[in-house]
């Protein structure tokens, strides 16, 4: 049975009649379709195109000669594809929210970091094991065709994202249940007020410890005077009896 609740009929069809596995490749809603220069495009397709794995495709633009078993949208339900049994690996720019999502539904990631957090997210996410990263570049399909090739002959990637997805989602409560227990909370507490943190109680300069600072600067200084008094006390007193 299809979990992708959200898809077109068509791609229901296209995910539930791919028993070899499907692999979805989004970059997000940020990198459009003319970041990728030169044959970058043509090259990833190619590498697509000799897999027997479906490939589903969130691209913004129309792609002409698509080998049969690459399909472009430019958008995807990406949640309820992720959700779908068959998709074995998720290429993505690894952002937070994707990476979030790939480990709620423990599918390996190959990771295509461009900017902000996506090469940190990357980098946690090949440490844990379940994740391969790719350096992005117009000259990234070779690099790309390996890493595939690695991660589809080798199920460790696969066992080690549903290891984390049970870790992930074996919790006492759902988040939406959470949700609206705190939100009736705050509610029926005007703010639940008992729960903000001590430091809205503070003042700026109290906060940055700035009162504290300021005075161990002032003992420090009455002890500098005091020592100097000695000292400067002391040196008369010899001149004196010289």
């Amino acid at each position: 049975m299809c979990a992708c609740t959200r898809c077109t009929h068509d791609l229901k069809q296209i995910l539930d009649a791919s028993p070899q596995g499907v692999i979805y490749f989004s970059m997000g809603s940020v990198l459009k379709a003319s970041a990728f220069k030169g044959n970058t495009k043509t090259e990833l397709l190619q590498v697509f195109g000799n897999l027997k794995q479906t490939v589903l495709w969130k691209f913004d633009e129309k792609i002409d000669g698509l080998p049969k078993n690459v399909h472009v949208r430019p958008w995807m339900p990406q949640s309820s594809i992720l959700a779908h049994p068959n998709v074995k690996i998720f290429i993505t720019h690894g952002g937070l929210l994707s990476t979030m999502e790939s480990l709620h539904y423990g599918v390996p990631i190959l990771a295509i970091p461009v900017f902000a957090d996506q090469p940190h997210n990357a980098a946690r996410s090949v440490e844990a094991g379940h994740a391969l990263r790719v350096k992005y570049s117009p000259e990234m399909a070779p690099e790309v065709k390996v890493a595939l090739e690695e991660m589809l002959r080798n199920d460790s990637y696969y066992k080690k994202a549903k290891e984390i997805s049970k870790l992930f989602r074996n919790r006492l409560n759902k988040p939406s249940d959470l949700i609206t227990h705190y939100v009736e909370m705050a509610i029926e507490t005007k703010g639940a007020l008992h729960l903000r943190s001590v430091i809205k109680q503070y003042q700026w300069y109290e906060y940055l410890m700035l009162d504290q600072l300021l005075f161990i600067c002032v003992i420090l200084y009455i002890i500098y005077s005091v020592i100097r008094k000695m000292f400067s006390a002391s040196k008369i007193s010899k001149r004196k009896n010289d």
